[in-house]
């Protein structure tokens, strides 16, 4: 018998279709598990991940929450007995001689400055960042807070790195390893509103990475609502000042430096205006990873300014003629930003630049910015012209048209401040060397608070800390290289294409 008569015919090419078929849907679907199951761990990576951020950023809000109550009560503790000390003078100035009562106020001008220096020295961040900017308020404060606040330096410790490492994540969408080559969580400066961690892009471009300080903003917050609570009771400190007002101009001042998507296009602007300057450099920013509160940008390498001019002081490589040429560079950038471009870093700290080992000059920190308008540039030109000249009438004029306005309205105030003014060039000193630039601002001070000027225009007062701050810059280090080469060809060029429209008064 035959058993495989009545049997189905077998045809294996069927069955290896159909093993076939089976093998690409478990494949299929295999793949599909692998996929998920991928998806899943980068799913609960990116929960984790979140979780650490969430975890993060709640413990930086209880730090905050923990520093600010205290803060608040130790910057009232500290400023509510000074403001009591100037109304106790101010009650009993009447009762004593001029001198006497010149004599007391001095004392009580200085000890109150060491104590808010001690303060912000002892607090840091946002309060220390006002102190410094209200120490460049020559106009306004006495030499004694002046002089002490300018004392204050920005080093601090750095931040916990968790908190920027949460921080870099929310702003840039992505951990700083996916985003960039190499980051190093040390950074390689820290001060009272940010810090900088040198890292790479993908392509091996050397960059810096300037991250806000966690939290920063929130104390900055803290501490102005602290001084506006006791701004009305500083009257009798600073008579001649509305207290509230310049609290809330120095709040706009750090505000702006919080800022970092409009301090990337500053450098790009001013990286713009100044590409044609080959002995001077401002890095450029990578704009499509900067922020409001991270600021990615080319690195440049150097040495801080200072250290270089120590060096040069010290005798040896580099020497004199390095540091008059470095310096020069640097004359000849402002004179080009005040007077061609208008947009000029009100913040010329000497740290605030680098030499390179070719000695070219590399421009930083682009926080705070002056702009000047075109018919401002124009006017501050013909008044450095007008000064030249001798041209007393013209400078009154001149200072009119900037915003100098008198309590009376007569405008020969203005023509005498000029003559008075022109007074410090007597005798033909026109050696840098031989001007004692801190007198003669003392001085100038005086002269503005002696004269019936009842409005000063904030161009004049952030001009004057810029040209300052060189001019000591370059006294300090003995530099005798003639100024009026280097600045007379942007003084053409401002008087040549600046239009002549008179600016709107501050």
């Amino acid at each position: 018998m035959n058993l495989d008569a009545d049997a189905p015919s077998f045809d294996a090419a069927a069955l290896a279709r159909t093993v076939d078929g089976l093998l690409q849907r478990f494949g299929a679907t295999l793949g599909k598990a692998e996929r998920l199951v991928a998806d899943a761990r980068r799913d609960s990576r990116a929960v984790a991940a979140s979780s650490r951020e969430v975890v993060a950023a709640t413990r930086a809000a209880g730090r905050m929450l923990r520093r600010t109550i205290p803060r608040t009560a130790r910057i009232v503790r500290t400023l509510a007995p000074i403001a009591a000390a100037y109304r106790v003078h101010a009650g009993r100035a009447p009762f004593l001689t001029a001198e006497a009562a010149q004599i007391r106020l001095d004392a009580l001008h200085a000890r109150s400055a060491e104590r808010v220096h001690d303060l912000c020295v002892e607090l840091g961040g946002a309060i220390l960042k006002v102190a410094q900017f209200a120490s460049c308020r020559v106009d306004l404060l006495p030499a004694a807070w002046t002089d002490t606040l300018g004392r204050l330096q920005d080093q601090v410790p750095p931040a916990p790195f968790e908190d920027v490492l949460a921080l870099l994540t929310s702003e840039l969408g992505a951990p700083p390893d996916e985003v960039f080559a190499t980051f190093d969580p040390a950074p390689i400066a820290a001060a009272s509103l940010a810090q900088v961690h040198a890292a790479t892009l993908a392509d091996g471009t050397p960059i810096v990475v300037k991250v806000q300080r966690p939290g920063v903003a929130d104390l900055v917050a803290t501490d102005l609502a602290a001084l506006q609570l006791i701004a009305d009771r500083l009257g009798d400190a600073f008579p001649e000042v509305d207290s509230a007002t310049f609290v809330t101009e120095l709040g706009r001042s750090v505000q702006a430096e919080l800022d970092y998507t409009a301090e990337a296009h500053h450098m790009a602007l001013v990286r713009e205006h100044l590409a044609g300057h080959a002995s001077v450099i401002v890095p450029a920013p990578h704009l499509p990873l900067c922020t409001a509160r991270v600021l990615v940008m080319e690195r440049v390498e150097g040495t801080r300014l200072p250290d270089f001019l120590a060096s040069c002081a010290a005798g040896g490589e580099p020497g004199a003629a390095d540091r008059d040429a470095v310096l020069r560079h640097l004359v000849d950038a402002y004179a080009a930003k005040i007077l061609v471009y208008g947009v000029v870093q009100a913040d010329p700290h000497p740290g605030n630049f680098l030499v390179t080992p070719g000695g070219r000059l590399a421009l930083l920190d682009f926080g705070a910015i002056l702009t000047l308008s075109p018919e401002a540039r124009h006017a501050w030109a013909e008044l450095a012209g007008a000064a030249l000249a001798r041209d007393t009438a013209k400078i009154g004029a001149l200072l009119g048209r900037l915003g100098f306005v008198p309590h009376s309205g007569d405008p020969a105030v203005l023509a005498n401040l000029a003559e008075l003014a022109l007074d410090t060039f007597r005798d033909g000193a026109v050696d840098l060397g031989a001007i004692d630039m801190r007198a003669e601002l003392d001085r100038g001070l005086a002269l503005l608070r002696d004269t019936p000027v009842a409005s000063v225009p904030r161009d004049f007062v952030l001009l004057s800390r810029v040209v300052g701050a060189l001019a000591g810059l370059l006294v300090g280090h003995g530099v005798r290289f003639p100024l009026f080469p280097v600045v007379w060809p942007h003084l053409q060029r401002a008087l040549a294409t600046a239009p002549e429209v008179a600016p709107t008064a501050p």
